[in-house]
Order: C-alpha cells, then sequence, then structure tokens
C-alpha cells in the first residue's frame, strides 16, 4: 500500500501596507435623470441645470465629484469650479483633491476645463 501524501496547508502572503493598497473602482453611479432641453438663445439656465450638466460632463472623467464650490454666471457663459477626488487615501483626510475650473455656454456645453490646483483634504489652509 502506498502512503498517502498530505498536502501542506496554503498560507497566503501577508497583506500590503495600507497606503500602497490601490483601492478598486467605485461601482458606477446610477444614470443621471435626462436633462433638460437645451436652452434657446436668449433662455438662461438655473444654477441647479448648470451643476447637473457640470456632473454629467465630469463623468467621462471616472472621478468622484466631491464638492461643487462655485458657480458664476459670467457675461453670456457660466464658470463653475469643481473638486474631483484624484486619488483616494486612508483615512479620507489623505484624499487628494483636484480643483478644476469649468466654462459652459448659456446652454450647459463645456467650453473648456481646467484643473487649477491639487490639494488634500486635511490641507484647509490653501
Amino acid at each position: 500500500m502506498e502512503p498517502q501524501r498530505i498536502e501542506p496547508p496554503r498560507v497566503e502572503p501577508p497583506p500590503i501596507a495600507a497606503a500602497f493598497v490601490v483601492e478598486p473602482a467605485p461601482p458606477p453611479r446610477p444614470p443621471l435623470p435626462a436633462a433638460a432641453p437645451p436652452a434657446t438663445f436668449g433662455a438662461t439656465l438655473t444654477i441647479g441645470q448648470v451643476m447637473e450638466c457640470a456632473i454629467r460632463a465630469l463623468a467621462m472623467l471616472k472621478m468622484r465629484v466631491s464638492t461643487i464650490t462655485s458657480v458664476v454666471p459670467d457675461q453670456a457663459n457660466w464658470k463653475v469650479i469643481v473638486e474631483l477626488v484624484e486619488r483616494r487615501g486612508i483615512p479620507d483626510t489623505n484624499d487628494v483633491l483636484g480643483l478644476y475650473e469649468m466654462w459652459l455656454d448659456p446652454s450647459g456645453n463645456v467650453l473648456r476645463y481646467e484643473r487649477t490646483q491639487m490639494r488634500r483634504r486635511c490641507d484647509f489652509a490653501r
């Protein structure tokens, strides 16, 4: 009779340090409700509609919107300032946020966007 082989227990490798863990992407958000019909020439969007247009446009970057800090009409266009989570940190006070400036036309279409600053969530002085 042949002796029975006993497999040694499987040992899992130790976890990687938390500072280097890459978190999986958050689950996709449910689609936003259909936008209001585009504004006609001379009609103005509400601030809420401008915010929805900005969030919808930023969705293609696949980063989470942290805060919309400013929505200001400027002559015929809208200036929107948004904070996006560039990199998640542990704890969340170590998140790296990008401050983006967006310009939208009167119909809510993005004319341009630009990251103007980066900071950690816990850095309030900047």
